[in-house]
């Protein structure tokens, strides 16, 4: 039986007068139905370069720190260029092309992260 992954995200803003809730899914739903599978992974990420392998049907790819990292992750083509900064301590939703063998991230220091293939 295939491994089914389905992406399900709501967004609530509220605040001075405000009380919206947005189902961002309703407009575009992301649904695998053959997930590579699997939970979340701690990985190590050593700091520099560090190429994180991308398994077969991969959709999208979640990197999750710890709610208090300071550590700064960027996503790079390659070794060298400028590449694009993720919010530290922030759960990163990336979504993979299809044919993506693996993902470059730069670490600004060693850190523990949790990565999930869905």
């Amino acid at each position: 039986m295939a491994i089914v992954s389905t992406l399900a995200m709501t967004v609530t803003v509220s605040g001075n007068g405000i009380s919206e809730t947005y189902n961002l899914m309703a407009v575009n739903p992301v649904v695998n139905t053959n997930a590579p599978g699997g939970g979340p992974v701690l990985t190590a990420l050593v700091s520099g370069p560090n190429e994180l392998t991308v398994p077969p049907n991969t959709m999208i790819m979640y990197i999750i720190p710890t709610s208090t990292s300071t550590v700064i992750l960027t996503l790079k083509g390659i070794t060298g260029d400028t590449g694009f900064t993720l919010a530290p301590g922030l759960i990163a939703m990336l979504p993979i092309p299809s044919g993506t063998t693996s993902v470059l991230v730069n670490a600004s220091a060693a850190v523990n992260v949790s990565i999930l293939f869905g």
